[in-house]
């Protein structure tokens, strides 16, 4: 007789096309025809895909529940239904989410308090938690969860790889001529910004204010990002009179990435100095490697370990939120490599494929991701 097939739902706080579910995708190619997956990606209101979610896991009645990132409407649905389903939870996280919210002033109030109630109570929840920074298992063991695992933010090295035949060429100079950046050393970062009034900053500000700082350089800032932290960058870019050196996109679908990626000298990965830049981790920086692209990161968490071999790709990170004199660390870095004749810094970046391949490779996280859930 046949055994029945292993009932998964995959909750995905996240659009179809977010890097959450891209994520999940590439992983769930892991698990063999002895499952059943069915995934549901977050709608367009958090009321909506509470519901959405909900609805979905008591018609489907999974016996495992794989849990991607821990915002509310995922985590609040998973919490509600599982009990009833007598359903195991493997959490993916990557984030802080109470820690984040505070920091940032994102959540005040009560609203601040349920994130922190249901972070707490997911942990504790689950049979299996997923980490992706290797400091975020230490902060957890430390508070003493014992059932964590490491598995890193991951790349498709076939996609995410540097352009160097023919038509990949004409590609790229196609899309340069098209975005205006000439010839100029292009200094670019791929990340979601979001505006934080305490902190007074959205990812991106270091570029801006670095580049202010170079008003010497024929060099080219290239932001790409969404989130509302979009209209504090084009405001300051204003300011700062950084309008002809300065391309600012709102997305790019994530099969075109590879492209812009592969258009810029520099990839910049900065995480701040305190617990929420260690633990957490992301998935741009096997992205930027995957494709040769020489990296300028701050010394915080996954990119200070992985990155160790590198140390001119590191920077100190001073103070906890926002260090003001970052930017000028970072102008200086930038000045060096734009004016080194002999160009060493391209010899550096073109060994980090291989560092991608085996670190980050989605061929090699499956391994681990199938091992973990056939012993649940």
């Amino acid at each position: 007789m046949k055994s029945p097939r292993r009932k998964l739902a995959v909750i995905v706080n996240g659009a179809e096309e977010s890097a959450a579910a891209v994520r999940a995708r590439q992983l769930l190619i892991a698990l063999g025809p002895e499952w059943e997956v069915r995934l549901y990606y977050r709608q367009a209101s958090r009321r909506a895909s509470l519901f959405y979610f909900v609805q979905n896991l008591l018609a489907y009645r999974p016996r495992l529940i794989y849990l991607v990132d821990s915002a509310l409407p995922g985590a609040l649905a998973v919490l509600a239904t599982f009990g009833l389903l007598r359903a195991k939870i493997v959490l993916d996280t990557g984030d802080l989410g109470y820690e984040l919210a505070r920091a940032t002033g994102l959540a005040q109030g009560w609203r601040l308090g349920l994130i922190g109630l249901t972070e707490k109570a997911i942990l504790r929840a689950a049979s299996r938690i997923i980490v992706r920074g290797s400091f975020y298992r230490q902060w957890l063991e430390e508070r003493g969860y014992r059932r964590v695992s490491f598995l890193p933010d991951g790349v498709d090295c076939d996609r995410f790889r540097p352009c160097t035949g023919p038509e990949e060429s004409a590609a790229l100079d196609e899309l340069q001529a098209e975005l205006g950046l000439g010839r100029d050393f292009v200094v670019g970062t791929v990340g979601s910004s979001v505006w934080s009034g305490r902190l007074g900053m959205a990812y991106g500000w270091d570029l801006l204010e670095a580049l202010a700082l170079l008003p010497d350089l024929p060099m080219r800032g290239l932001i790409i990002a969404r989130g509302d932290g979009l209209d504090y960058l084009r405001r300051r870019t204003a300011e700062l009179g950084l309008g002809h050196r300065l391309t600012l996109i709102e997305g790019v679908p994530h099969e075109k990435l590879p492209l812009y990626l592969n258009l810029m000298d520099v990839c910049l990965s900065t995480q701040t100095n305190n617990s929420v830049g260690w633990v957490r981790t992301t998935g741009k920086l096997p992205e930027y490697l995957a494709c040769g692209r020489f990296v300028l990161a701050s010394a915080v968490g996954e990119a200070s370990r992985v990155l160790q071999p590198y140390p001119n790709m590191l920077l100190p990170y001073q103070g906890g939120t926002r260090d003001a004199d970052y930017p000028t660390r970072l102008a200086e870095r930038i000045r060096e490599l734009a004016t080194d004749p002999v160009r060493a810094y391209q010899e550096e970046a073109a060994t980090l494929p291989a560092l991608a391949r085996r670190e980050f490779d989605y061929r090699v996280l499956r391994e681990g991701f199938r091992d973990l859930f056939e012993s649940l």
